[in-house]
């Protein structure tokens, strides 16, 4: 943690990386002591700010099912539902949660909408300091 502003731009409707578990993350990164900022756009899939339209790629890989918090400071690994330590049992367990398939491509609102969003990001956290 070096204590930076992070930004989490998501899509609201991401098959591949969920917005939820990002959210959780920012959470996370919040109670750490990170300013976290998180912008949602509601209709967007992943790769939203693609020209291409949304489109379900089955061989995509996602790790949308699986419900574990890795804690890279303790190198252990835990449910993220229950708290259970699944350290001992984790690669296992990463295999059987994968899933194939996911929709990614862009969406217009969001493709315009996100530099305006990192723009004022940059303008709040880079503003000079006032004495």
């Amino acid at each position: 943690m070096t204590g930076a502003p992070l930004l989490l731009l998501l899509g609201g409707r991401d098959d591949y990386t969920p917005a939820e578990a990002c959210r959780g993350y920012a959470e996370w990164f919040k109670g750490a002591g990170a300013e976290t900022t998180v912008v949602t756009y509601p209709d967007a899939y992943h790769d939203f700010d693609s020209e291409r339209w949304p489109r379900f790629e089955r061989g995509l890989v996602t790790g949308r099912g699986c419900d574990m918090a890795v804690d890279l400071d303790h190198f252990t690994v835990a449910r993220r539902g229950t708290g259970e330590d699944i350290t001992a049992t984790a690669g296992r367990y990463g295999r059987d949660c994968l899933a194939r398939g996911a929709t990614i491509g862009g969406d217009a609102e969001a493709r315009r909408r996100a530099p305006e969003d990192v723009a004022a990001f940059l303008r709040r956290v880079l503003k000079p300091e006032t004495h």
